[in-house]
């Protein structure tokens, strides 16, 4: 799990991603059903002691939506959501989120949530997925938030489906994965501790109570598994290279510009960098253990 890059923009570059995301949102609605929308919520639910507005909830940071979501609960349980602004919900998700730009705005390349698929666009078409943390069918006015929608892959938005999670990439609390998780390995035998097999399990441990119930839900474990021989090559490298030729290596190409650990690990081997190639954490926390970087 990978927080995601926006969360540490500036607030005011946040703000103008924001309102140009809001912008392209509503260009084209249905100005009569954006204003019972807004109604609705000013009726219904406050944010900071004062009546919400449909803006706010599109535009309030994450925590603000833990907030609102507790109200919803309440609201949702006596069936307070008109079944038609519902439906037009959908539409607007459907119909009117900018996913192209939206991916621009957020410069995701890595799944947040699995850290092990690409997830970009290309000028036609885009194969970055986005997940509704707070799921539309159980909280539909939530549906366009900007802080609800987690871009990420196929297989993930398809495993968590309607799940609720406990930590979303836009939570502020954490602004690295190394808060999050750490990778490890087993290996049975010596044949897979040499490398020369790949080991037996690849490990998942869980820093924190909140990623504990996401990677479980999100089987990070179970889909992890393929992943084997990148350890056998990792520990691979360790045999061919070894702690003193690295600290060599390091002496003497320390002037290139690019970290030599990212060369020898074939990943991003700092937390900022974690989100931009596929495997990044994984590898990074087996370097580690190895003593390649």
């Amino acid at each position: 799990m990978i927080p995601l890059k926006f969360i540490h923009k500036p607030e005011k570059e946040k703000e103008d991603c924001i309102k140009l995301y809001i912008d392209k949102l509503l260009e084209h609605t249905d100005k009569n059903k954006i204003d019972k929308l807004d109604s609705w919520c000013k009726n219904h639910l406050e944010y900071n002691s004062n009546p919400c507005s449909f803006k706010t909830i599109i535009q309030m940071p994450y925590e603000g939506i833990l907030n609102v979501v507790d109200e919803l609960d309440l609201l949702l349980k006596k069936e307070l959501f008109p079944p038609e602004m519902q439906t037009y919900m959908n539409t607007l998700y459907e119909t009117h989120v900018p996913r192209k730009d939206l991916v621009d705005i957020l410069g995701e390349t890595v799944c947040p949530y699995c850290n092990q698929m690409y997830i970009n666009r290309s000028n036609k078409h885009t194969i970055c997925q986005f997940d509704h943390f707070f799921d539309k069918s159980t909280y539909p006015i939530l549906a366009v938030s900007f802080y609800n929608l987690i871009p990420c892959c196929g297989t993930c938005n398809l495993i968590k489906k309607n799940q609720m999670l406990d930590y979303s990439p836009y939570d502020e609390n954490f602004t690295s994965a190394d808060q999050l998780i750490k990778f490890d390995f087993e290996a049975l035998d010596y044949t897979e501790m040499s490398g020369d097999k790949p080991p037996h399990k690849i490990l998942v441990n869980y820093l924190n109570p909140k990623m504990e119930t996401n990677g479980k839900k999100l089987e990070l474990e179970e889909v992890y598994q393929i992943h084997t021989d990148e350890i056998q090559e990792l520990i691979l490298k360790q045999r061919m290279y070894g702690e003193r030729y690295v600290d060599h290596l390091n002496k003497k190409y320390s002037q290139i510009g690019i970290s030599l650990g990212r060369l020898v690990v074939g990943s991003y081997i700092s937390p900022d960098g974690y989100g931009k190639r596929p495997l990044s954490k994984m590898k990074t926390d087996i370097a580690k253990k190895l003593n390649i970087i």
